[in-house]
């Protein structure tokens, strides 16, 4: 059975930082009861409430989900220690806080008005309190580098953070970003780049067993968050895991002999070790320069690699 969240959007921040887009029109109140019966009804049953673009959650709205599971995404300087107890009060289950980095000298780039100290100890507090702490974290802000990324993935594993969303900063419009960009004073990564970091990073997430329950953001279908520049695409988190697999089964092959020639996966591996346009067998007989097949075995765990001589 699925596990289904009713979204509800708090529209947005105030401390909008330099790439936020707009407000937006939040969730009405009177639309909450409408919104859960309906999912109740199409989807059968409701497991959370999850209220995003942070803003602050009113005591109407918590007493409009009573009985329900809750989470919070917000941006840092929108839950103060006073915001803090109060959604422990009321039950929170799991807060994701929008931090974009953790390291300082990026923070003060983009004049983000918290600093790492600030979220370790927003952080520290939830955890406490027995609440899911995540971070939302993205790769291209200005005057990070690939050292940054990396940094700021060991700075959530020494934490102990629980899960992590990755979001690629994107030129949305309206911003002070995007005014920076067509100055010139601001270039976004491109889509090889933001693959080679987001791989890196998920490496390193995944080792420490930090989930990461999403990989880049969408456009909204109402205008809101329209991205001009920046690594946009349908399937960020398949080209990334594509990677990882590729470069996977390459170090496997590259450190055997030649008549090594048969690459066994899980069946429900399969998409990933053929790759975008089923192009990695071909890039590896290429590289490796020898013939290749791919085969499946049940036996083979899920994510893992056998190879084995020719037959």
């Amino acid at each position: 059975m699925s596990y289904v969240i009713v979204p509800i959007s708090l529209g947005g921040s105030l401390n909008r930082g330099i790439f936020y887009p707009p407000i937006q029109e939040k969730t009405s109140l009177e639309l909450i009861p409408s919104m859960i019966e309906n999912y109740n009804v199409h989807r059968g049953h409701v497991d959370e409430v999850a209220f995003f673009h942070g803003g602050t959650v009113s005591p109407q709205a918590i007493a409009l989900i009573s009985g329900y599971k809750w989470r919070l995404s917000v941006h840092p300087l929108d839950c103060m220690r006073a915001d803090a107890i109060r959604y422990i009060d009321w039950g929170i289950t799991a807060i994701e806080l929008e931090a974009f980095s953790l390291c300082d000298d990026v923070l003060s780039g983009i004049k983000a008005g918290y600093s790492l100290n600030y979220l370790s100890q927003q952080l520290s507090f939830f955890k406490e309190k027995g609440v899911r702490v995540g971070m939302v974290l993205s790769p291209g802000m200005f005057r990070s580098s690939f050292e940054h990324c990396v940094r700021t993935v060991q700075i959530c594993i020494d934490l102990g953070v629980s899960f992590v969303r990755l979001y690629p900063v994107c030129v949305y419009k309206n911003t002070k970003l995007e005014d920076w960009w067509k100055e010139g004073r601001y270039t976004p990564l491109n889509l090889s780049e933001t693959v080679t970091i987001l791989r890196e990073m998920m490496d390193r997430l995944s080792a420490a067993k930090i989930e990461v329950i999403r990989v880049g953001r969408h456009d909204a279908h109402d205008g809101f968050m329209e991205s001009v520049a920046g690594p946009k695409h349908s399937n960020l988190r398949g080209l990334v895991e594509n990677r990882r697999f590729f470069d996977k089964i390459a170090a496997q092959l590259c450190a055997q002999g030649d008549d090594i020639q048969r690459i066994v996966v899980h069946p429900k591996d399969v998409s990933l070790a053929k790759g975008i346009q089923g192009d990695t067998i071909r890039l590896l007989r290429a590289r490796l320069d020898r013939e290749l097949v791919l085969e499946v075995d049940e036996l083979v765990p899920r994510g893992e690699v056998w190879t084995k001589k020719k037959q």
